[in-house]
């Protein structure tokens, strides 16, 4: 018998669903919270809770941008949703990893796509589910600027579900990760 279990915290929501949990009390909304993805004045990342892009500029060159993206043991030097990263072997195709929130349960991720220089994909395993991660670099940007994005989507039989329970909070952070990752790798030169 598989049962959902909420318990909301300060600034969040701890999910358990059957034997697994999830828990994100740093950046997770309340499921009361949920009414509106959109608040007043805020960006958030275009599209829908369960699939979600956002594409900004960086003055780092293509290539450190890519060093920024691939050092998996620094992720949490941009990212403020974690406390740390880590990936098993070498970054290429098949690659398992370990992300740390600064609040909640170690997940695993895979990667699962890399064209070297360009673009990746990892995901994350959730019940029922995966949450999937692109980041790639795109064409089109201003003198002396590198255009990238990330893409997000949750993919699988209870995708809605857990668009419904994280989307909404990972929109909202999403530009704000992005913009600390192209200060990052800006330092990096």
């Amino acid at each position: 018998m598989m049962f959902i279990h909420y318990e909301t915290c300060r600034r969040g929501v701890v999910v358990a669903v059957g034997a697994f949990a999830l828990s994100g009390c740093a950046s997770m909304p309340s499921p009361q919270g949920l009414s509106s993805d959109r608040e007043e004045g805020a960006v958030i990342a275009a599209g829908t809770n369960a699939h979600f892009a956002h594409i900004t500029e960086t003055k780092a060159s293509p290539a450190e941008l890519w060093r920024a993206w691939t050092d998996v043991d620094r992720w949490g030097r941009w990212d403020g949703g974690l406390k740390l990263a880590t990936l098993k072997s070498a970054f290429a195709v098949g690659a398992a990893g370990e992300i740390v929130p600064l609040s909640g349960l170690t997940s695993r991720f895979f990667i699962t796509a890399v064209d070297v220089g360009s673009s990746f994909t990892f995901e994350t395993r959730l019940p029922l589910a995966r949450l999937v991660l692109t980041r790639r670099l795109l064409p089109g940007a201003t003198s002396g600027h590198t255009r990238f994005e990330h893409d997000v989507s949750f993919r699988g039989a209870l995708a809605s579900f857990w668009a419904l329970i994280f989307g909404p909070a990972f929109r909202r952070e999403l530009p704000a990760t992005m913009a600390r990752l192209a200060a990052y790798a800006e330092r990096l030169s």
